[in-house]
């Protein structure tokens, strides 16, 4: 019996040695590798894994951007003085956001894609009378942002660099400084006077401080706004605007040249022309922002934005799983340009 109950614990014990050895060979050695490989299984981006690769490609959940309008009521009374705006909340107007990936391009353990991306106005997720054509009437965000970028313009401590006027022979240059100086001395006559309406021929320049539209042209199609189909005219007009605003004050091309030839040696020729070239070089120097389309005359809080494409190339981590996703190429570019944070707060890796 003595016997019996000794073999009998020490059966017991090697079991649980056993079992003991056993559970900890499956927890750290073997559970985890189960678990990687579950894991990669369930991760890998290729066309076989049908669940993963198609939520990758066209993700299961519709994010959505609800947007609200503050409409001003009483726009008469604000213009003659005699009240306060009074607004009153109109929204949400809801869009939802449909991504989708094109043109999948896998190669060994890279994928190169087109990412496209577009909103879709969504009528039932928005307010009751919220619809793709309700019209609201806001606080002029134009004139704001244009008055915000003379007052930047004029405290920009502005390079010393020499511009030569295009088709000028000989060479003529015009210094950077010059320039800007003219557009903050010339631009504010004209430009009151069209968006006063000072003469009818300028009707479709009038603006005050309210503008009216659909959400969605203010959101992403563009609403027109006649201070910057003013400002387009002004900056390139050659034949209007010298008749009703004569130099100086007139165009931004007419005032320049009457001030290169001054500048410039006898026997240079400059045509207006030159000038107008010159301007627009420098407006593609100064990076206007897509919520602002001067040639059109138009604005938009997100216009650009709307059906667009970026190309991409990341790693699959096929080979090793801690690269996963990386991206390795953003439209063509292996880093980001070095001012693509200046308009970000400063974060832990954001120059890296």
């Amino acid at each position: 019996m003595g016997r019996g109950i000794t073999i009998c614990k020490i059966v017991c014990t090697c079991t649980s040695l056993v079992f003991i050895v056993l559970g900890a060979s499956v927890k750290w050695g073997i559970f985890p590798a189960l678990v990687d490989s579950m894991i990669k299984s369930s991760l890998e981006l290729t066309e076989k894994n049908t669940e993963t690769w198609d939520a990758w490609k066209v993700p299961p959940i519709s994010p959505f951007m609800k947007f609200t309008f503050f409409n001003v009521s009483n726009v008469d009374e604000v213009r003659a003085g005699n009240a306060k705006p009074t607004v009153t909340e109109v929204g949400p107007f809801v869009y939802k956001e449909v991504r989708e990936k094109t043109n999948i391009h896998p190669i060994m353990d890279e994928i190169s894609f087109g990412s496209y991306i577009h909103y879709e106005f969504d009528e039932e997720e928005s307010c009751p009378t919220c619809k793709i054509d309700t019209e609201v009437t806001v606080i002029n965000p134009v004139m704001v942002i244009v008055s915000s970028l003379l007052e930047n313009i004029h405290d920009t401590e502005w390079p010393d660099w020499d511009i030569p006027i295009p088709g000028t022979d000989p060479v003529t240059t015009i210094k950077l400084k010059d320039i800007i100086e003219t557009v903050l001395t010339f631009i504010h006559a004209p430009l009151n006077g069209l968006i006063k309406c000072e003469n009818e021929i300028f009707a479709n320049y009038c603006d005050d401080m309210f503008l009216t539209g659909t959400p969605d042209n203010m959101i992403f199609q563009g609403t027109d706004s006649g201070v910057l189909k003013a400002l387009w005219l002004w900056l390139t007009d050659t034949t209007v605007l010298p008749d009703v605003f004569p130099f100086p004050g007139g165009s931004l091309p007419t005032t320049l040249l009457h001030i290169l030839q001054q500048l410039a040696p006898d026997d240079t020729v400059i045509t207006i022309d030159s000038v107008v070239e010159l301007i627009q070089y420098i407006l593609k120097l100064a990076e206007v922002p897509p919520l602002i389309d001067l040639e059109q005359g138009k604005f938009g809080f997100f216009k650009g934005t709307n059906a667009t494409k970026s190309w991409w190339k990341i790693n699959s981590g096929k080979y090793d799983l801690q690269n996963y996703n990386k991206v390795l190429e953003f439209n063509g570019m292996t880093r980001l340009p070095d001012s693509w944070w200046d308009d970000f707060g400063p974060t832990p890796s954001a120059d890296r």
